[in-house]
Order: structure tokens, then C-alpha cells, then sequence
């Protein structure tokens, strides 16, 4: 059967109290109906991705389709201060304060919610379907928190382009707390960036742009440049937020508070800066193994920070594909007898 791809708008109000946030639900529909028709299969899984630093919901959009094909659901939302949810391009870059890193997980929990409900009106008749957290870059750290204190239970998780231990954390949240002092929590902490993005082109030779660390691809890193709503450089609270996850993901008794024997793909770049050139996921697998947690590790040796918009990203998507089947395997079995009667 042909999969047509129908993505649904959706929005709510933010625990941060910043405004209304914007969000996208993904959903398998069948060809052969009407565009306001639409027919919703059965799903395997709902996808939840929370996306990385200054980007933006629209950068997941084919990556978000594709799994759609695949019978996958998929959530996704401009979290606060970023994309379409940042009501000016003052609040770029700014969660909420104080404790905006708090607040950031009421979101994710509320925008699950909604979808959840979403396909409960679509598929009455379909089970709740199992819940994966999908977390790139920054958005691997609010999700790795998310995966300690889930509003669903989680059948599994992924965190893409993540840290190992970084020293550098507690620095990076008393420079930050110093400039919220000084200059006020909006005050866009230019220094903070500069401080944040050094090293990041250390092992590229003759970059042609500072964003190469991203990826490979030019296209990809030129698109990057060019939007605006990509690469600004966060206020000092969001600065502040940021650090607080790193260093709350990174601490020593995190993976005991994961639920037990939760499933985990870790997806890193070999020549990726923010995963210290793959120390920091392999250092994160064994930690995770050792406390009980079923652990797939999949590096690209080649490939720089965002895997998912490297020149093998087929080969990434695919793999993901193939990780989510293996763990949705029974409730994907029983929607097949479902979509059969």
C-alpha cells in the first residue's frame, strides 16, 4: 500500500509563559482519499523529536516524512525562543527565567499529550501506540532528562549528536550566572557563544565557513547560514538552561534514574566536536550498559555533528527504521493484523 504523508499543525500554550508554541503531527494516511479525507493507518510508534540549539522544526521535515513512510508517527514542535514559536527575534534564544530548564520539559510532556490525544480520535480502535523520545544536540539532553520522568512511559529512546562528560559545564553556568547579574537574563551573551563554538573547526582543514562542523554536505551548511532563524547565539539564560541540562545529563547517578531496561540508540559522528570525536557516546554506552539499559551504538566515522543531513544520511534514517522495528516488533505485528480485517 501507497503511504501519503499528511502533517498536521498544532499548537499550545508554554509552561515558560513565553507565548504559544507551534508543532507538527506527522501521520500515515492511505493514497487514495481526498486532501481534507484523510484516512489514517494504523501506526507503529509515536516518534517525539526535540531538536538541537538554534535551529528550527523545519530542518526535520523529510527526516520526519520518511518515518512517516515507515508507518511511524511523528511529533515534533519549535521549542521556546526558536523557530516559529519565538514571538519576535528578541526572545530567540531565551527559554524562560528562572528555570527555564524546567519548564522546557512541561513542554515536551504537553506537546506528547496533544498528540496522543490526536490519535486517539484517529484510530479509536488502535491501542495506545508505543512512545519513542528522539532528541538531537541540545534537544538529546532535554530528552535524556525527559527519559527520567516521562509523562508516558518511554519504549525507548534515541539521542542523537550528544556529550559525554564535560568539565567545561560548570563554567559555562557561572559565566552565565555572572552575566544574568551584570547585564539581565536577556541579555544576548555574545561572549558565551564565542566561548561555546571554540574548537568546534579544529579537525577540519581549510573550512570555508564557521558552520562546517555540521556537516559535509555545503547545501546543508549554506541553507543554515542563509536562515534566519538558524546560528543566534543564545541569551544569557538560555546560555544558563543549557549548561544546567548538560551538566544534570552528565552526572553520575542519571542513568539510574532511566526506567529499567529502557532500549537506547545512540547516533553520533565520528568527527562531531560536541561528542568529543565519539569519546563522549562511548563513554555514554557503557555507562548505560553497566547500569542495565540495552544500548545500540551507531557511529559514523566520517560524518561531523548532524547525522541526520549528512551526505549518508540514508544510511542513518535506515538505520533508526531499523532500530525503532526491532523494538516495536509486537505492536507492529499486531497493527498488521488490524490493517488486514
Amino acid at each position: 500500500m501507497t503511504i501519503r504523508v499528511v502533517s498536521e499543525r498544532f499548537t499550545f500554550n508554554s509552561a515558560t509563559d513565553t507565548g504559544t508554541l507551534q508543532g507538527r503531527l506527522y501521520l500515515p494516511c492511505r493514497e487514495d482519499t481526498g486532501e481534507k479525507d484523510i484516512a489514517v493507518l494504523p501506526v507503529r510508534c509515536l516518534v517525539q523529536i526535540v531538536h538541537g540549539m538554534a535551529e528550527h522544526m523545519e530542518r526535520y521535515h523529510l527526516f520526519a516524512s520518511w518515518l512517516t513512510v515507515q508507518g511511524c508517527a511523528v511529533c515534533i514542535f519549535d521549542l521556546p525562543g526558536h523557530g516559529s514559536s519565538a514571538a519576535s527575534q528578541e526572545n530567540l534564544g531565551f527559554f524562560a527565567y528562572p528555570d527555564g530548564h524546567k519548564k522546557v520539559l512541561e513542554d515536551v510532556a504537553r506537546a506528547a499529550d496533544l498528540c496522543f490525544n490526536r490519535l486517539r480520535q484517529l484510530l479509536p480502535k488502535q491501542k495506545k501506540p508505543p512512545y519513542i523520545i528522539f532528541g538531537h544536540s541540545m534537544g538529546s539532553f532535554i530528552a535524556r532528562l525527559y527519559s527520567t520522568r516521562p509523562a508516558h512511559p518511554l519504549a525507548g529512546a534515541v539521542y542523537c549528536g550528544t556529550s559525554g562528560r564535560n568539565p567545561a559545564a560548570l563554567l559555562g553556568q557561572l559565566l552565565a550566572r555572572g552575566t544574568i547579574l551584570l547585564r539581565g537574563p536577556r541579555h544576548r551573551a555574545l561572549r558565551l557563544a564565542s566561548i561555546t563554538a571554540a574548537g568546534n573547526l579544529k579537525r577540519i582543514d581549510h573550512a570555508r565557513t564557521p558552520w562546517d562542523w555540521l556537516s559535509r554536505d555545503p547545501a546543508v551548511v549554506e541553507a543554515y547560514i542563509a536562515d534566519p532563524l538558524c546560528g543566534f547565539p543564545f541569551t544569557a539564560s538560555g546560555y544558563l538552561d543549557l549548561f544546567t541540562w548538560l551538566r544534570q545529563v552528565t552526572g553520575r547517578d542519571w542513568q539510574q534514574q532511566l526506567t529499567a531496561h529502557l532500549p537506547i540508540l545512540l547516533l553520533y559522528g565520528g568527527q562531531d566536536p560536541v561528542g568529543q570525536y565519539g569519546k563522549g557516546p562511548k563513554q555514554l554506552s557503557r555507562s548505560l550498559a553497566s547500569a542495565g539499559h540495552p544500548v545500540t551504538l551507531k557511529g559514523y566515522p566520517d560524518s561531523r555533528h548532524e547525522v541526520l543531513n549528512e551526505l549518508n544520511c540514508q544510511d542513518v534514517w535506515h538505520d533508526v527504521a531499523s532500530w525503532i522495528q526491532s523494538i516495536t516488533a509486537d505492536a507492529g505485528s499486531q497493527q498488521k493484523s488490524e490493517g488486514g480485517r
